[in-house]
């Protein structure tokens, strides 16, 4: 019980700084970030994707199964 809590804290903490490095890499919110895909207006960039699915939002990448 107490190595999977480790892991999944592990886990989250990487997350984490994954999504602040790409609130810096791309100078937006998380926020921002979701308005932006909502409107269809997405970098080229992979990174923005791997973002998307961070926050939980991965049917907003272009090209997702609906």
């Amino acid at each position: 019980m107490y190595l999977s809590d480790g892991v999944e804290a592990r886990g989250q903490a990487v997350r984490l700084d994954r999504l602040a490095a790409l609130r810096e890499r791309f100078k937006m919110t998380d926020e921002e970030a979701v308005q932006k895909a909502e409107r269809g207006d997405t970098p080229a960039d992979p990174e923005f994707a791997v973002w998307l699915v961070l926050l939980g939002r991965g049917e907003l990448v272009e090209g997702a199964r609906r």
